[in-house]
């Protein structure tokens, strides 16, 4: 199995690394699988952020994978 680079994007208003629980299990896991970990954010429930984050992420050469993760409320401000 190939090597993948991941990033983890927690979407939360209220959550710090210390706190993000599901982001510290996500890098453990990718770890854990041989694979490398790019970046690990913590962003606002914001939609022009999210949007944002996931273009900065979803065009560099050096990523294969964008997972996210929620934390609160199901909808995004606007």
């Amino acid at each position: 199995m190939s090597k993948l680079n991941i990033v983890i994007l927690t979407i939360s208003d209220t959550r710090t690394k210390e706190t993000d629980l599901s982001g510290a299990y996500l890098c453990s896991a990718v770890a854990k699988a041989g694979h490398q970990l790019i970046a690990r954010e913590i962003i606002p429930n914001d939609i022009n952020t999210i949007i944002g984050n996931f273009h900065e992420f979803a065009t560099r050469q050096d990523v294969n994978v964008i997972i996210t993760t929620e934390i609160g409320r199901a909808s995004c401000r606007e």
